[in-house]
């Protein structure tokens, strides 16, 4: 088999790597073999749990060196990711931190060799979003300071990469015709998802992982980012039906997966998209939320709470000021 060459698509990678059997992990090159330094060759991941004795649970796709050994970018990456784990990062900024420093492996194959100029013009490729550069720049400055901090790099070429700026956004709420529309075409569990972004401000995230344990009352423990929890009231009939029947299911989840545990957010968010009309998305239901509640009480720090905002700055970005609101505020100057 042969390795993967550096620069190959992603679909040629994949194909490569779904014929690599186990056994040939384990081939490497004879003694005489002339060797330079040619790409990783990847491991597909139904053999993810070892390389060659070595236990790296979490790392996607493996990086295995030529000649048998398991290579520098999978041995730190799996440390790095054990780190993470241990300092209480959630198992979604994990897996994207990791995609992140992975596809940098793709285009270097030593991690100790690359300079703060190839990250610049790795990670300042202007095809890709603002917030996609700036999660590669996080990614890539965390990954190198925990290999300082262990002592396996001399330097953080990441730390001196420049900052990203970000645009300011702006509230995006579903309108009403639209969230009328994506609720008369969706079946009853992508009706419940709508109306949790919607009335309750729940990300995909939080509404994969509704469980009837969760729910006191009127109020719901609501699962967030980053570990966080928050409570948030529940008014909706519908809502609470949905949460109240779940508590006779195994394991209690209102999105199982049928496998025991609750459906994945990405699945959320890709049923949501399947009855909501572009623009809109499954976040302009939070949005939505966001904007009826601060357009009812005035109050952003209110809004931040039920949205499970650290920054009222962010919570800016969720809220949208009514026009007759504006209007009357621009009359007063009269």
């Amino acid at each position: 088999m042969l390795p993967v060459a550096r620069g190959a698509s992603a679909a040629g990678r994949s194909q490569v790597c779904d014929r690599v059997p186990v056994s040939a992990l384990a081939q490497g090159h004879a003694k005489d073999e002339p060797v330079t330094r040619p790409a990783l060759r990847l491991v597909p991941r139904e053999c993810e749990q070892s390389v060659h004795g070595v236990q790296m649970p979490g790392v996607d796709a493996r990086f295995v060196a030529p000649l048998g050994s398991v290579s520098p970018w999978a041995e730190a990456i799996a440390g790095w990711t054990a780190s993470l784990r241990a300092a209480g990062s959630s198992e979604n900024t994990i897996t994207l931190y990791r995609n992140r420093v992975q596809n940098v492996a793709f285009e270097h194959a030593d991690p100790w060799a690359i300079t703060t100029r190839q990250l610049e013009v790795f990670s300042g490729d202007l095809s890709r979003a603002p917030a996609t550069r700036k999660t590669y720049r996080s990614a890539l400055g965390s990954f190198y300071a925990w290999a300082v901090r262990h002592e396996i790099a001399a330097d953080n070429p990441a730390a001196r990469l420049p900052t990203v700026k970000m645009s300011k956004g702006k509230p995006r709420p579903i309108s009403d015709d639209a969230l009328e529309a994506a609720l008369g075409r969706a079946e009853y569990r992508e009706r419940i998802m709508l109306l949790f972004g919607a009335l309750a401000g729940l990300r995909c995230c939080e509404i994969a992982r509704v469980n009837a344990l969760d729910l006191d009352g009127d109020m719901l423990l609501v699962h967030g980012k980053g570990s966080k929890e928050r409570w948030v009231p529940v008014e909706d009939f519908r809502l609470v039906k949905a949460i109240k029947a779940a508590a006779g299911t195994p394991g209690g989840w209102v999105f199982p997966n049928g496998r025991g545990s609750h459906i994945a957010p990405q699945h959320v968010s890709k049923l949501l998209g399947r009855v909501i009309d572009r623009p809109w998305t499954a976040h302009s239901l939070r949005h939505r939320f966001a904007t009826r509640v601060y357009q009812a009480t005035g109050d952003l720090f209110v809004v931040a709470e039920l949205l499970g905002h650290e920054s009222i700055e962010t919570t800016k970005v969720y809220a949208q000021m009514s026009r007759d609101r504006l209007r009357e505020a621009a009359r007063t100057a009269a």
